[in-house]
């Protein structure tokens, strides 16, 4: 087990410790170089790099590449036991390690979901090892500090910092099964810093799949790869923190586009025409620390989440360029499944233009010896899984908006064209397409008739002068290229290359190196495939037929090849993959949003199934009226305080969405819930606030209430119920959305009591909007796995005649005007996404009228905060 080798660098381990035992979370490198320098005066960019393997998360020995401000910096179990001082902790974290042993192993999915992993919550792990609760909180937060760490086999982590975690168990824990200590431990854990074996050939420019070509790229913070499952994790790009502080960075599936044109043709074949799908209703920005930026989406089927996906592209086609691009980003997203749409040139006597090959195998043509003698193929074939093969050979295009049955004209401009191409339509793979059965003679007899083609003894056509000219003036027009096409999906053998081609005998020499039959050339294939094969992940390539790879090369059907190749990717993805409990985590830890609105024109994905009607639309206005027919206080004429109703409703989560947080023992989870949700929010303190009052079950939910006497008498100042209803819903009644108040200003020469006024405090509205929002995207997260559409309704009545009270404390009440409606009201729909990550807009979106119609929007506004 390596040890610290100066005293200086136990004096970091121990900076570390102290700072978790402080704060209950690993440092950041920010929190740790600030106290180190303060205390110690030292360098932590300069110490850490320096520790032996071994001792800490996050910080890759040797490495020259600074570390970023917020990267958590944690120890190991071997830093653990360097300290001298977690004797206690690590004794738990083996017992934790042996009980998820035993889990894994008994563990039974249910039907429904039969790839659900087993997993562990810090409430069971806590009555399992005999803790008792609050007085061990904090050793339970240090606990899962220490579980998070180490690679014993968890595969996600939520609620890091907290003491309310959880975590999904993996295979890799049954390497554990015999732990008898932690020297034990240590020898069996995966150990990322000691390669496999030895590399005695120096590494190869293109190979993506490489250790240290993460490394390499600006940002990243590891040069490592752990394998687990065949699969690379990186610990430090495994902790994006959401809003609870755990591992919420991974997505189903990452779709790669080499060109600009491609991934925008990806980006529009995969919008949703509707918000129930199929497709993904919204791409966002996300722009994490150490990978490129990528689009982010949840793709949706009948209103509900088939899969979470990013799209990127590199900044430059071929596999050099997107070889280490892809390895970066599926080793920080951890997908599933690895994908690329995209274009190719296709064999003239297997394709026609516009037909979109599944690569089946892919390999690399111009991968091998080059000698003397000639060039001798060195060739790694890779395979797409049985079903998925299955699935692309298959496949009907005929749904997609890309597709299109030929017309007369258009077959026979296509007839024509072939011969312009120089290639004989009657054996032409895609001439049945064009020509139907019994057209055949009847239009061959109709170009002859218009002077285009003319018949050889032989029966051959030849254009014509007047056909070739016909066809040149078309194609010479025809800018924007074609919309719509009767073209095929063929699963077939794939072709890379680090050269674009446009020499007509490639298909030949590539014959001569070995493979019999080549459907497809193009630059990025086999290292889409490599990067997936050594990471054990499915992956799928769909590329569009833009050329022939001859002399004729114009981009006249690349759009189109682009765009039908995206949509049947999509469209095979809708098929073939399902979200994991891992992968539709949220990834909160981003910098910007850009919203795409939704593409027309989008018949399906790929088969003519009945598509789910899209949800009707729930009004938010009789949920505000339930929540204010239950006032403790129901006349309004006995009210001496205006009133605040909040509701935020999940449109189509199901009605126990929240059984498990609606009974009295979850009361505590609850609690802490919210109290995270206020902190987070922070803000001017207020009351009532949200963590006010007393619980109680209800026959919908559960209730929290202040300011209600036993007696059922009301105190209007402090009254607050909030509810959280078992399917989602949540609701805030408060007492005091106006009170009265007196100025803190006499008027010059008198003695007079200043006058009461009706005030509104907009830090309690603001505040209180925004800590429900955050409590309601919480706990549809955490204990729903909630990602749909909400509704959400803000009422305020008697409010008529109130000014912000800002204008009391400055003594400016009289030259103020008071609000002149005795009702505002605003509502708003959004997602669980922009729930969980920007509340606050949403807070400025329901509020912002309200301040401006008092005149305090100056001192206000902006509200959300910038990225």
């Amino acid at each position: 087990m390596p040890e610290p080798v100066n005293p200086a660098q136990k004096v970091a381990l121990d900076a570390i410790w102290d700072l978790l035992l402080r704060s209950g979370r690993w440092p950041t490198f920010q929190e740790l170089d600030q106290h180190l320098y303060r205390a110690h005066d030292l360098d932590a960019a300069h110490l850490l790099p320096k520790f032996p393997p071994g001792l800490l998360h996050s910080v890759h020995t040797g490495s020259i590449m600074p570390i970023a401000g917020g990267t958590t910096i944690g120890l190991t179990a071997a830093g653990a036991v360097a300290t001298g001082r977690a004797q206690r902790e690590l004794n738990l974290f083996l017992a934790v390690v042996r009980h998820a042993v035993a889990l894994e192993r008994i563990y039974d999915p249910p039907a429904d979901q039969p790839d659900l992993q087993p997993g562990l919550v810090s409430a069971d792990v806590a009555a399992l090892l005999e803790l008792k609760l609050p007085e061990d909180a904090a050793l339970l937060k240090r606990l899962g500090a220490i579980l998070y760490t180490e690679r014993w086999g968890w595969t996600s982590f939520g609620g890091l910092g907290t003491d309310t975690w959880e975590v999904r168990l993996g295979r890799e824990v049954r390497r554990f099964r015999h732990v008898p200590d932690i020297a034990t431990y240590w020898k069996l854990r995966p150990k990322h810093w000691v390669p496999n074996k030895p590399s005695p050939a120096p590494l190869r420019s293109r190979t993506p799949s490489t250790p240290t070509i993460a490394f390499l790229q600006p940002g990243a913070e590891y040069g490592s790869v752990t394998r687990q499952q065949g699969r690379a994790d990186h610990p430090a790009r495994d902790s994006t923190m959401n809003h609870y502080g755990g591992n919420m960075d991974r997505v189903d599936v990452l779709v790669v586009a080499a060109l600009p044109e491609e991934f925008d043709a990806a980006k529009a074949a995969s919008l949703a025409s509707a918000p129930a799908g199929p497709g993904v209703v919204r791409w966002e920005e996300r722009d994490l620390d150490g990978v490129p930026p990528f689009l982010w989406g949840e793709y949706r089927v009948g209103g509900r989440t088939r899969f979470t996906v990013a799209l990127a592209r590199p900044t430059q086609m071929g596999g050099r360029a997107t070889g280490p691009f892809a390895a970066s980003l599926a080793d920080r997203l951890r997908p599933t499944t690895l994908a690329m749409c995209g274009v190719c040139a296709g064999n003239p006597t297997d394709t026609a233009l516009g037909d979109v090959v599944v690569g089946e195998p892919v390999y690399e043509w111009d991968e091998g010896k080059q000698s003397a003698s000639g060039f001798e193929g060195d060739h790694r074939q890779f395979r797409l899984k049985p079903n998925w093969l299955r699935a692309a050979q298959d496949f009907d295009p005929s749904s997609l908006t890309s597709y299109g049955e030929a017309n007369e004209d258009e077959a026979l401009l296509w007839f024509l064209e072939q011969l312009h191409r120089g290639q004989q339509p009657r054996s032409h793979p895609a001439r049945d397409a064009y020509f139907p059965s019994g057209t055949w003679q009847r239009r061959l007899a109709q170009l002859e008739e218009q002077g285009l083609i003319r018949r050889k003894p032989t029966g051959e056509a030849v254009l014509t002068s007047d056909g070739s000219a016909l066809v040149q003036r078309r194609l010479y027009d025809d800018v924007d290229g074609p919309q719509r096409l009767p073209f095929r999906v063929l699963a077939a053998p794939m072709a890379s290359g680090s050269a674009v081609i446009a020499d007509p005998d490639v298909w030949g020499r590539l014959r001569a190196m070995g493979m019999r039959k080549i459907t497809a050339v193009e630059m990025e294939a086999a290292t889409i495939a490599t990067i997936a094969h050594d990471r054990e992940l499915a992956w799928l390539v769909t590329k569009g037929v833009m050329d022939l790879a001859d002399t004729r090369k114009d981009d006249r059907y690349k759009k189109f090849a682009a765009r039908a190749s995206a949509q049947v990717m999509f469209a095979l993805l809708e098929r073939l993959v399902t979200k994991t409990d891992a992968g539709t985590q949220r990834i909160t830890d981003m910098v910007g949003t850009a919203e795409t609105s939704s593409a027309p024109g989008r018949r399906g994905a790929g088969d003519s199934r009945e598509r789910v009607a899209e949800p009707a639309r729930v009004d938010v206005m009789p949920l505000l009226d339930e929540l204010a027919a239950g006032d403790p206080v129901p006349d309004n004429s006995a009210r001496a305080n205006g009133r605040l109703y909040l509701v935020v409703h999940p449109v189509d989560a199901p009605a126990d969405a929240l059984a498990e947080a609606s009974t009295m023992s979850a009361t505590g989870n609850l609690d802490a819930l919210i109290d995270q949700a206020i902190t987070a929010r922070g803000g001017q303190p207020f009351a009532p606030d949200l963590g006010r009052g007393m619980w109680r079950r209800s026959s919908s939910g559960m209730v929290k209430e202040n300011g209600i006497r036993e007696d059922g008498s009301v105190r209007e100042d402090s009254l607050l119920v909030l509810k959280i209803q078992e399917d989602g819903t949540v609701g805030v009644l408060c007492g005091r959305a106006t009170a009265m108040a007196r100025s803190q200003w006499h008027r010059l020469g008198s003695t007079a009591e200043p006058a009461e006024h009706r005030v509104i405090l907009p830090s309690l509205v603001l505040g209180l909007v925004h800590g429900a929002l955050r409590v309601a995207a919480d706990l549809a997260n955490r204990y729903a796995g909630y990602e749909g559409p909400w509704v959400i309704g803000l009422r305020l009545t008697g409010i008529k005649t109130a000014i912000a009270y800002e204008y009391l404390q400055s003594g400016d009440e009289d030259v103020v005007q008071p609000y002149d409606a005795d009702t505002y009201q605003k509502t708003a729909t959004t997602s669980t996404a922009d729930l969980l990550r920007r509340p606050d807009v949403l807070t400025e979106h329901l509020v912002g009228a309200l301040l401006r119609g008092l005149s305090v929007d100056k001192l206000y506004l902006p509200y959300a905060r910038s990225e």
